[in-house]
């Protein structure tokens, strides 16, 4: 089973290599912003349009991961640790690959 987490692309970085690299964002429990430098086809924003220096940021993106495990948490939230590094061997700038987020945050899908 696929899964993904929400993002947000917060800027546009280079135009090479092609389609282009940003700068990514998501948020884990605590409220700590985790940033990503990737290529733009590893976040799916819902559309065919590719991300340029003219592009309306911040804007949602999604990643692929892989769900760990579901719990709730002490505040009584429901919780999934992901890892990104499955299945696009992607982690953050400070070479972190797993996170807590609110499980509203992942869901299931096709690819």
């Amino acid at each position: 089973m696929a899964f993904k987490v929400r993002c947000v692309v917060d800027r546009y970085l280079s135009d090479d290599p092609q389609p282009g690299i940003v700068l990514i964002r998501i948020t884990d429990i605590n409220g700590r912003d985790w940033f990503f430098i990737e290529k733009q086809a590893m976040v799916v924003s819902g559309s065919v349009e590719y991300l340029t220096w003219e592009s309306e940021f911040p804007r949602p993106a999604q990643m692929r991961c892989t769900v760990l495990v579901r719990y709730r948490d002490s505040k009584n939230r429901d919780v999934v640790r992901i890892d990104v590094s499955a299945p696009d061997h992607i982690e953050s700038l400070e070479g972190e690959t797993q996170f807590e987020v609110l499980a509203q945050d992942v869901f299931e899908s096709a690819s």
